[in-house]
C-alpha cells in the first residue's frame, strides 16, 4: 500500500496505482467508500479501460447503489461496455431491473457471447428474464398469443449466447406462466398440462450458492402449480417448509466449498459469503410469502416488508425485481 501510494505522489497520473489501492481498500480495510474514491480516479484516467468500468460498477453494487444510478453512470459508455462480455451482461441486468427489457434482448439477440468460468448462467439467466418479462407487458395489454410465444421462445437458448441449458433444468416459472397464459387463452386441458410440467423437480430448499443448483424460485412456481391443480395442502406445506427451511439457517455459519464448481461471481473483490447466505435466506422468506399471500390476501404487509428487507440488503437482486414486477397484480391471475 506504502509503495503504491508513492506512485501516486510521484506519477498521480499512474491508474494501476489506483486500481492496485481500489483493490487494498476493498479487500482488505473493508473500506468501500475509500475503495471507490481510487476506482473512481482510476476510470477518470482512462475512460476506455473497460476492465475498470466493470471493476468500478461491481464496487457501487458491492456499496449497494441504486441499480437506476447504475445504469444511469454506466449509459454514457457503449463503446467501453460492449469490450467484455461480463461488463455487457452486469448492463443487460440492469436493463432488465429498470424495465428496459426490449433494450436487453436486443443485444442478447445480436452479440455472440463467448462462455467464461464464473459467468455460467448469467446471461442465459438475463436471456430468460428479459423474455419473462416481455411476457408479462403483453399479458398486460391482454395480447396472450405474443406472450405464450414470448415464454416458448424462453425454453431454447440461441446460439450465439454460447451456452446450453443444464441437465434437469425443469423451468418451473415459465411452464407455471404458461399455465395461465393457457388459461386466458380458453385452453384449459393445456393449462393443466402446463400447470403438471411446473410440478417438476426437486421439492426441498436448499442454499443455491452455485450456477447448477435449482433456483429457489422454482419451488414459488412448482407450488403455485399445485395449488392451479387443487392441491392446495402441498401449495401450503412447501411454503411453510421455506419458512421453516429460514429459521433453521439464517444463522447458519456457511464456508466455501473446496471442491465446488465455480462460483458466479466476479473474484477481483472479497464478498461476504456470510451476508451472501443472509441474503438467500431473506429471498427464501419473500418466496415463501409471496407463495402464501397468492392463498391468503392478508398476508401482503408481511410480503412488503420481506421485499423491503431483501432489496435493502441487494438492491440489484434481477429476482427479487422480477418478483415483485410479476406480482404488482396476482401470481395467480398475472392480467
Amino acid at each position: 500500500m506504502a509503495l503504491w501510494e508513492r506512485v501516486i505522489e510521484v506519477r498521480p497520473e499512474c491508474k494501476e496505482a489506483h486500481r492496485n489501492l481500489a483493490i487494498f481498500y476493498a479487500n482488505k480495510k473493508k473500506d468501500i467508500a475509500t475503495a471507490l474514491k481510487f476506482m473512481e480516479a482510476a476510470w477518470q484516467l482512462d475512460n476506455n479501460d473497460a476492465r475498470v468500468l466493470y471493476e468500478l460498477d461491481d464496487l457501487r453494487k458491492i456499496a449497494l447503489v441504486d441499480p437506476k444510478v447504475r445504469l444511469t453512470l454506466l449509459e454514457p459508455h457503449q463503446h467501453v461496455i460492449m469490450q467484455r462480455d461480463d461488463l455487457v451482461t452486469e448492463f443487460i441486468t440492469l436493463l432488465n431491473i429498470c424495465h428496459e427489457h426490449d433494450r436487453a434482448l436486443a443485444i442478447l439477440k445480436e452479440r455472440t457471447f463467448a462462455p467464461w468460468e464464473g459467468g455460467e448462467g448469467r446471461v442465459t439467466g438475463q436471456y430468460v428474464n428479459a423474455l419473462i418479462r416481455k411476457a408479462q407487458s403483453l399479458m398486460k395489454d391482454q395480447d396472450y398469443a405474443m406472450a405464450k410465444q414470448a415464454l416458448i421462445e424462453a425454453l431454447e437458448f440461441p446460439l450465439n449466447l454460447n451456452e446450453g441449458r443444464l441437465v434437469g433444468q425443469t423451468d418451473n416459472d415459465i411452464y407455471y406462466l404458461l399455465g395461465l397464459i393457457e388459461r386466458k387463452l380458453g385452453q384449459e386441458e393445456a393449462s393443466q398440462r402446463m400447470f403438471q410440467r411446473a410440478l417438476a423437480g426437486d421439492s426441498v430448499v436448499t442454499e443455491s450458492r452455485y450456477y447448477n443448483d435449482m433456483p429457489a424460485d422454482y419451488l414459488l412456481f412448482q407450488a403455485l402449480a399445485a395449488y392451479q391443480l387443487g392441491d392446495t395442502k402441498r401449495a401450503t406445506d412447501t411454503f411453510r417448509d421455506m419458512t421453516a427451511w429460514v429459521q433453521a439457517h439464517e444463522s447458519q455459519q456457511v464456508e466455501h466449498d473446496f471442491f465446488a464448481v465455480s462460483l458466479p461471481q466476479l473474484n477481483v473483490f472479497d464478498r461476504d459469503i456470510q451476508k451472501n447466505h443472509r441474503t438467500h435466506c431473506q429471498f427464501v422468506d419473500l418466496l415463501a410469502k409471496l407463495g402464501l399471500a397468492q392463498i391468503e390476501d392478508h398476508l401482503l404487509d408481511e410480503v412488503n416488508v420481506a421485499r423491503q428487507t431483501l432489496l435493502g440488503s441487494d438492491p440489484s437482486h434481477a429476482k427479487a425485481h422480477l418478483l415483485s414486477d410479476l406480482t404488482s397484480v396476482s401470481l395467480t391471475e398475472l392480467a
